[in-house]
């Protein structure tokens, strides 16, 4: 690579101060194994989370370094446009935190996931099968949070290596299954907590030396020359349009509402006061854990753009991609010392969502999957230790998905709206509909799970593979065939899905009820 390219301002005190924190953070999981004596305290700590630390706690894991990463690759690409996606979605946290709509009932039944509401509504079979969708779509959209997280550190201290990425990762997982199986969301919690704090030290910071580099009208004439109106205006934008928008405005409220790394905050609250008031306020970071790393993207567009060598690399058939940019920009704009304080908030934010997410995932496996097979139940003792070996077990997964899955082009943020959707698509129409339709039935509940899976078909993998396939099934010609793919997009495909998850569970409902509304499995 040209000098330029490769260049990086991380050296040996960067790496002392990024020691530092992380040593600090694994110490919390150490310290809190000692208060956590059952389930309860492991995996929602004990319901006794305050309003404010709920706050910290709900923005702490949303705004991790995969957020960084796929909110900055969308600014790159799409321009100012793109702040619509956290405008959207900051507005759908405080819908459903001042409405309660879906969490509200989850904190007053005291679930521990998402699927024991199933069981308890719609009977252990619907519960089974919700929680082995929702395993499958949240470790798929976890799959690549490890990449992102290697290509940050790669780009940032120059370790460019294939080799040095791999173990990268294999470093950086370790690290947060050390103290996630240790304290589980006592430890959650408080490393989330402090994590918040260098978070915002760290935005703050990052932000300044930005758009100190590029100044704001190298900005807007920079996306204005490279990109033109759709550059501004979401509306007109090739990468998103009035189907896009609506189909963040689903995600951002689905998200909020049925993904069990939000739900379980909601249920670790105090009462149900406090669960609405965890979105209410963490709704300021939903707009901020994407528009300012947005805004990063978009700096480092037009830091990019106003140089040949680096405009040449990031090229399309070039040496770097659209993800590399935001953290190829930072190495070069943020002084040694500052930058290893950025390091150590970013791998706080890669900390405090793989936390939260390995924690949701397992305990659904162990509550949802595992404890229902045995009559007599399982001891407290035996599902902390099961949730821990589910971590692990997680944990390798990550580690060889997120080596071997090819985007084929497909931004990052899509990729997890995505594979999001394949579990919230059907899981909104079941919560609301068993929340508030007494009628619901579990028929309807397993058409409406079972037709949300559909949205699979918007992963790029999958639908370079099934739509050429269908369209030569069909008899259509390559030209035929390339406007099919253009009306199928994402954003078309996962809210067809939803709709018809919502048809599925009015008409199998009423086709095939329940003997009586209501049914209870109880908790486990």
């Amino acid at each position: 690579m040209p000098p330029d390219v490769a260049t990086t301002n991380f050296t040996g005190l960067d790496w002392v101060i990024v020691a530092i924190y992380i040593v600090f953070s694994v110490a919390i999981g150490f310290l809190v194994r000692r208060y956590v004596t059952n389930m309860t305290d492991f995996v929602v700590a004990g319901r006794t989370i305050s309003k404010w630390l709920g706050v910290a706690t709900v923005i702490g894991t949303e705004i991790g370094l995969v957020t960084v990463m796929y909110a900055a690759e969308m600014g790159y690409r799409a321009g100012f446009s793109a702040f619509h996606i956290p405008v959207v979605l900051a507005a759908m946290a405080l819908l459903v935190g001042a409405t309660g709509l879906g969490i509200v009932p989850l904190r007053r039944m005291g679930v521990l996931t998402i699927p024991e509401f199933y069981g308890r509504r719609f009977g252990p079979n619907t519960r089974a099968l919700g929680a082995t969708i929702l395993v499958l779509a949240g470790v798929m959209n976890m799959g690549l949070f490890l990449k992102a997280g290697a290509t940050f550190v790669a780009n940032v201290t120059g370790l460019q290596h294939e080799a040095h990425i791999k173990w990268i990762m294999t470093v950086m997982l370790a690290l947060v299954l050390a103290y996630t199986m240790l304290g589980g969301m006592l430890s959650v919690v408080l490393t989330d907590y402090v994590q918040f704090i260098m978070l915002s030290i760290g935005i703050f910071v990052c932000t300044g030396f930005a758009l100190r580099a590029t100044g704001w009208s190298s900005l807007v004439s920079a996306v204005m020359q490279h990109k033109g109106p759709g550059g501004i205006n979401p509306l007109v934008s090739e990468s998103f349009g009035i189907t896009y928008i609506l189909f963040m405005c689903f995600v951002g409220m689905a998200g909020v509402m049925t993904w069990q790394p939000n739900v379980v905050r909601a249920c670790a609250a105090r009462d149900t006061r406090t669960a609405r008031w965890m979105f209410v306020g963490g709704s300021l970071g939903f707009l901020i854990r994407q528009l300012i790393p947005a805004l990063w993207g978009i700096c480092a567009f037009a830091y990019i753009a106003g140089n040949p060598a680096m405009a040449a690399a990031f090229a399309q058939g070039g040496s770097k991609t659209s993800m590399d940019a935001m953290p190829f920009f930072m190495a070069r704009i943020l002084p040694t010392g500052v930058l290893g304080i950025a390091m150590s908030a970013m791998l706080a934010a890669f900390m405090s969502t793989h936390d939260s997410y390995l924690l949701a995932w397992s305990s659904v496996i162990v509550q949802d999957m595992v404890a229902p097979m045995f009559p007599h139940g399982l001891s407290e003792r035996a599902r902390i230790w099961c949730t821990r070996v589910g971590i692990l077990a997680i944990g390798v997964f990550l580690l060889l998905f997120g080596l071997w899955y090819p985007l084929a082009g497909q931004a990052l943020w899509n990729y997890m709206a995505i594979t999001g959707a394949i579990y919230f698509a059907g899981a909104t129409v079941v919560i609301i509909a068993g929340a508030y339709w007494r009628h619901a039935s579990s028929a309807g509940a397993v058409a409406a799970i079972v037709a949300g899976t559909g949205s699979v078909l918007a992963l790029a993998p999958v639908r370079s593979a099934v739509l050429p396939s269908l369209g030569r099934l069909l008899g259509l010609g390559a030209s035929e065939i390339a406007r099919l793919e253009s009306h199928l997009t994402e954003a078309n495909i996962t809210l067809s899905c939803t709709v018809l998850a919502v048809i599925a569970m009015v008409v199998f409902s009423i086709l095939i009820p329940d003997a009586r509304d209501g049914s209870s499995e109880g908790p486990s």
